[in-house]
């Protein structure tokens, strides 16, 4: 049975109080239980101070249990009986609360007059007349939010009607580069704004992986996006290596009654096509390490000049249906798959699409991209990275429109 505490005070003088304390530390907002270290043969009548915590003690079993409201180390009064004479007896109980790790995050918002300022947080839904649709979101970190520090994340999209061709592209700017937001935005927009109409000009005998006409028109799309980095180091007086970024870009066309995919990746994080009906995963992505552990490689001209490595980060699939393709950076890939093998886990995939997108894509056409967005807030100890995902979801409510 449950106690409420007590309407008075202990009759027992505070110099002979006894002391215990709760065996486990409780967390803010957490449901906790706990049994308790009290002196021997020491009985509860009543209490003072659980309520204020929203906890209550069971008697019987000598458990606290409850939902605590407040951090902080509290002293809660237990009044009850001990020994063989059931002498009255106070018997003050701590009890430890740690907060909620969130609370302990500050969200300072970015400097948006600095140099290539950017937004903290982006979303975005483009709808095709094919039955198609993307959602994606980026988010700032927490890290970054934490010291006000920009979004070093990217993402771009477009659906060219005149081809047919849509371009998704996700980029990942380097933590160690003061202006890589810069260098990721530079190389998202211009995948988007060359792809389509460069891949039109291809004969469809050319989408095979390991093709290298299609690898060139991939990596020549690439290399502009160099280059504009490059030029915006130049003009503004900046190192290359100051813009430093990863990249995934995604092209999807339905053509013959299939979809086409193609993808090319330097860097890490990852996009994979999805099939839930046959719980299938194709992986569209390089797993891409650097030279050291939890290294990565970046965009830059070295990497587009070797040819055979080019050809190892194209992909190309071709797919009656799929569920959902998705392109993520690291800091959604890490929390969620933690390796590149589970990013091809067909066990993981089920779990992670039921559970998490599933609910956000494909409920409630309208507002997606929203809902994207505040699942980007997702909180896992330790994952604090800038996070952006982007997915080719088919068959989407037409009607929804939005940005």
């Amino acid at each position: 049975m449950s106690t409420p505490d007590s309407q008075g005070y202990s009759a027992v003088p505070k110099e002979q109080w006894q002391h215990g304390h709760c065996i486990k530390a409780a967390r803010v907002g957490i449901a906790f239980e706990s049994g308790l270290s009290v002196p021997a043969g020491f009985v509860t009548h009543s209490t003072e101070g659980l309520a204020v915590l929203d906890l209550t003690l069971d008697i019987d079993t000598q458990v606290v249990s409850g939902v605590p409201t407040k951090a902080g180390e509290f002293d809660i009064l237990l009044h009850g009986t001990a020994g063989k004479n059931n002498q009255a007896t106070t018997v003050v109980l701590t009890i430890n609360v740690n907060p909620d790790p969130l609370t302990l995050w500050k969200d300072i918002p970015s400097d948006q007059d600095g140099q290539f300022a950017r937004p903290d947080t982006w979303h975005h839904t483009e709808q095709g007349d094919n039955g198609m649709s993307v959602v994606a979101a980026s988010h700032r970190g927490r890290r970054h939010a934490h010291k006000g520090d920009y979004r070093d994340d990217a993402a771009a999209v477009r659906y060219c009607q005149s081809t047919g061709w849509w371009v998704v592209a996700v980029a990942d700017g380097a933590g160690s580069a003061p202006l890589s937001r810069q260098g990721a935005q530079l190389a998202v927009k211009t995948m988007t704004n060359v792809l389509p109409e460069r891949l039109s000009q291809l004969d469809s005998s050319v989408f095979e992986r390991g093709n290298e006409l299609l690898c060139q028109c991939m990596v020549s799309a690439a290399a502009e996006a160099s280059q504009h980095i490059e030029e915006d180091a130049m003009h503004s007086g900046n190192k290359v290596t100051d813009f430093s970024t990863t990249l995934i870009v995604t092209a999807l066309k339905h053509d013959g009654g299939e979809w086409l995919c193609v993808s090319f990746s330097i860097g890490d994080g990852g996009c994979v096509i999805w099939d839930a009906p046959t719980a299938s995963v194709i992986p569209m992505s390089l797993a891409d390490s650097g030279e050291f552990a939890g290294e990565t490689r970046f965009l830059d001209s070295k990497i587009l000049n070797d040819a055979s490595q080019c050809l190892d980060r194209l992909f190309v699939h071709k797919a009656s249906s799929f569920t959902a393709v998705c392109l993520m950076t690291d800091g959604v890939s890490d929390p969620w798959f933690e390796t590149e093998a589970m990013l091809q886990n067909a066990q993981k995939w089920t779990m992670f699409w039921s559970e998490q997108l599933e609910p956000v894509l494909t409920d409630n056409a309208a507002g997606r991209s929203q809902r994207l967005l505040k699942w980007l807030e997702f909180f896992i100890p330790g994952e604090h990275d800038d996070r952006t995902i982007a997915a080719f979801v088919p068959n989407a409510d037409s009607s929804a429109k939005e940005s």
